[in-house]
């Protein structure tokens, strides 16, 4: 096997666990109502950026990349669309709905990413791509249960599919800066200038 793919797949699930795990947390009876929604982003996000500066730091200086004024608006974009928009309506839709089926209807965010980067990048949807989309989303309608006896909250599920396609145009147009910068420096940046913009 790989060794970049095993630890790709590695990263993958240590990422899912601790995102898994913090919505299931939020909704415990001891910390509901405790913490409101956009400051749990607002501050996620602060630290997440503020613990990915040394790292950005250290690869521009790898790469010999300058920040330029248009590369700063980039990153406003970008932590706007996932953090104010993406990730506030994911938490909000948390709050209204059942955690479980929130978290598996925006995993199905691919779907979205698949179609936006046909568009915007001009990537190519080959057969296996769409049989692969075919089945998340067959396996998210089976998950989720929307004809039985799951409790799907319109107005969280309005919220949750929006959260996702913001957060499906934030990683395609970042995807713009990554070959110049890394997705490290991007991903600090935009961390940084969304939870300024929320906390704004």
């Amino acid at each position: 096997m790989n060794r970049n793919f095993a630890v790709g797949c590695l990263c993958i699930a240590m990422a899912t666990l601790i995102f898994s795990s913090m919505e299931v947390v939020l909704k415990l009876p001891a910390l509901s109502g405790a913490f409101h929604p956009l400051q749990i982003t607002m501050e996620r996000f602060l630290l997440g950026g503020l613990c990915l500066i040394p790292v950005a730091a250290h690869t521009l200086k790898k790469k010999g990349v300058s920040l330029t004024g248009q590369d700063l608006g980039y990153f406003a974009m970008t932590g706007f669309l996932n953090v104010c928009l993406g990730m506030v309506l994911f938490q909000l839709a948390v709050t209204f709905g059942q955690a479980n089926v929130v978290a598996v209807i925006f995993s199905g965010n691919p779907i979205f990413v698949t179609v936006l980067a046909a568009v915007i990048l001009h990537e190519v949807i080959r057969w296996n791509n769409i049989l692969a989309l075919v089945f998340d989303l067959l396996g998210i309608l089976i998950i989720v249960d929307p004809f039985g006896s799951s409790d799907l909250n319109p107005v969280s599920l309005v919220m949750v599919l929006l959260a996702a396609l913001f957060f499906s145009l934030y990683s395609v147009l970042s995807k713009r800066k990554t070959a110049r910068m890394s997705s490290i420096v991007v991903t600090c940046f935009s961390f940084l200038f969304g939870s300024a913009e929320l906390f704004l």
